[in-house]
């Protein structure tokens, strides 16, 4: 079966399909993996904890007794009901391993939640083209997503939110699925039911000193102030901020870029135009920067960019132990790149 898409997902999770056998919850939103993992696990069993009802494997399982995913897909509950499995990875799964799943017959229903898995990956190719297997998937949230979650946030709280407010708090939130719930909680908790929260509020709560940090330094980057990053990255990593953040936030700001320069380039717009249209609103401290920064890129180099920053994010995760070294490299490459 392919990939559930986002409502088919949401349909699956709220009813899921009895015929299901294995599911597999994968992707870079770790926060959303867990959640999904969490609901899924609860459509099938009262008490998740319950070690008579759920199996629960990991890679040190796994690695130590191979065969225990087996015996626990064959094995029986006392009391006849459908046994869950649930197996939590990091790391690959064997092939062999991954042939049993779909060659022997089993009762029970098995459920993977791991990490990004490539198109290619054995184990997803395996899942998506069994009939009595689903996928799926979790990445960061898209623009609209975060919106969703707003709303149903404020609806809980019975809070009410500017327009402007709320086009800035889309675009800080949203990397990861959790962290959004946290960060929407922390608002609503600090501002108060039954209010209204403007941009003042979210300015106090959600964009804070480590937030101001990471923006100062994906500005010096694209603004190609080559000098500057080696201390600034440095200062960043001595005041706690992980270096994937700001990975992260230099690949969504490389997308907020190529945004923009389509907008000036098919739509004919002015470079003040183009960035007081964009959406999520740009934080108006940033505007004089990001003016400076489309007039040092084109698309084509902004398209270069986010393949070299994609190619980074790979390799950090490959060499975790090096991952501040790696990032940083990746950061020099894309301020050097020349306009063209």
């Amino acid at each position: 079966m392919v990939a559930l898409k986002n409502q088919q997902i949401e349909v699956f999770l709220n009813n899921p399909d009895q015929s299901v056998k294995a599911i597999l919850i994968y992707g870079s939103d770790r926060g959303l993996i867990l959640e999904r993992s969490k609901i899924t696990l609860s459509k099938y069993t009262n008490d998740p904890n319950d070690p008579f009802l759920v199996s629960k494997l990991d890679d040190r399982t796994i690695q130590d007794r191979p065969e225990s995913l087996a015996d626990e897909l064959l094995s029986i509950n006392f009391n006849n009901s459908r046994k869950v499995v649930y197996l939590n990875i990091d790391n690959p799964l064997p092939a062999k391993l991954i042939k049993d799943i779909f060659e022997i017959s089993y009762d029970s229903i098995l459920i993977i939640s791991t990490n990004e898995l490539k198109p290619v990956s054995p184990l997803r190719k395996a899942f998506e083209k069994n009939t009595h297997a689903v996928t799926i998937p979790c990445y960061l949230n898209a623009e609209f997503k975060i919106s969703q979650i707003i709303d149903k946030k404020l609806i809980q709280y019975n809070n009410r939110i500017t327009k402007e407010a709320k086009d800035l708090l889309t675009g800080l939130l949203g990397n990861d699925h959790q962290g959004t719930l946290n960060e929407i909680d922390k608002l609503c908790t600090l501002v108060g039911e039954n209010n209204e929260i403007n941009i003042t509020d979210i300015k106090k709560t959600i964009y804070d000193s480590s937030q101001s940090n990471i923006d100062e330094l994906i500005d010096i980057i694209f603004e190609k102030k080559i000098k500057h990053i080696n201390n600034l990255y440095n200062k960043s990593l001595e005041n706690n901020i992980n270096a994937i953040q700001v990975l992260i936030s230099a690949q969504r700001h490389a997308s907020k870029l190529l945004h923009i320069l389509n907008i000036i380039n098919i739509e004919k717009k002015s470079v003040s135009q183009a960035i007081s249209e964009y959406k999520p609103v740009i934080f108006f401290q940033r505007r004089d920067s990001i003016i400076k920064q489309i007039n040092k890129w084109s698309q084509n180099s902004i398209m270069k960019t986010i393949k070299i920053l994609s190619e980074t994010e790979e390799d950090s995760r490959n060499f975790p132990t090096l991952s501040d070294i790696v990032i940083e490299r990746g950061l020099m490459k894309i301020s050097t790149l020349k306009n063209k």
